[in-house]
């Protein structure tokens, strides 16, 4: 079961999910793979990730929501286009095992003002952010941050209290000094990767939403495919496990008539002068996308 870890800041919101996928039977793990994504980057209005069942009969589940969002640029209705067609499959018992969550996380326009959100889409999940029995339809639980500072939400894999108000700190603390969001994401992933859960990965994905422009047009796949990190574009970052492959990979992309899975990039080899500016520069920072 994935982790996802959602953070929302005054001007940001930052998404990180692992991504390891687990084959168990009744209580036995009897395969892992730490290459799956389930990250979604929605224009430059919202990111997503899912965890619970990897397949449908049919399809992945990252494929089902990116094919899902592809034909509006309404974050609303991105919403509740997944929360409809979750329940249908629902209905036909395609979820198996049937507890799954969706989490959408980014801006929402209201009377020409933009406000962070989280919204879980969850058959299972408690309004609390515990979980429960698998009920027979999804719900949505929305949370909207209204005032200045930091809502930190946990889907998927607990993570202890201690552990949680540790990570928080950190965070509030580094906001306050002007870290900046690349590092936010590195500290979650740091913390995720601290808990030593054997149902959470080493490899990362990681979205970073900034607040958009109101009444600018939908924007599709965007940010470091145009060619680097843009302060009022999203940013994809991908933190490699140990045993990650040499590709860089990226998070789908939904919406505005786009459906775009599968990608990965295969960087160039550094030159011995890019290697030592590296050296030099210090410890590598994550990979950005």
């Amino acid at each position: 079961m994935t982790i996802i870890v959602t953070a929302l800041f005054p001007k940001h919101v930052l998404q990180v999910s692992d991504r390891k996928l687990s084959w168990a039977r009744g209580k036995a793990i009897v395969q892992q793979e730490d290459r799956w994504n389930k990250a979604i980057v929605f224009g430059d209005w919202a990111t997503i990730a899912y965890t619970g069942p990897a397949r449908l009969p049919d399809q992945r589940t990252d494929q089902w929501i990116t094919e899902t969002i592809s034909r509006t640029t309404m974050v609303d209705q991105a919403i509740n286009e997944l929360w409809e067609k979750a329940n249908d499959r629902l209905q036909q018992k395609q979820w198996n095992p049937p507890e799954l969550a969706i989490v959408v996380a980014g801006w929402m326009q209201d009377a020409g003002k933009v406000e962070p959100f989280r919204a879980a889409i969850s058959n299972y999940l408690l309004p609390e952010g515990k979980h429960g029995p698998a009920r027979d339809q999804f719900n949505v639980l929305m949370s909207r941050q209204q005032e200045a500072g930091l809502g930190i939400y946990i889907a998927g894999r607990n993570m202890p209290r201690r552990n949680f108000m540790m990570m928080g700190r950190t965070l509030k603390r580094a906001y306050r000094r002007g870290v900046s969001m690349p590092t936010m994401a590195e500290v979650i992933v740091n913390a995720a990767r601290g808990l030593h859960d054997r149902w959470i990965g080493e490899s990362f994905n990681a979205v970073i939403v900034p607040e958009p422009v109101p009444g600018r047009p939908f924007r599709g796949m965007i940010g470091a495919s145009q060619g680097g990190p843009q302060p009022d574009l999203p940013l994809a970052l991908y933190f490699p496990g140990p045993n990650a492959g040499p590709e860089y990979v990226m998070p789908n992309f939904g919406g505005g008539g786009m459906a775009v899975t599968d990608i990965s990039v295969i960087p160039r080899a550094l030159t011995a002068e890019e290697v030592a500016e590296r050296y030099r520069a210090g410890p590598p920072m994550p990979r950005r996308i």
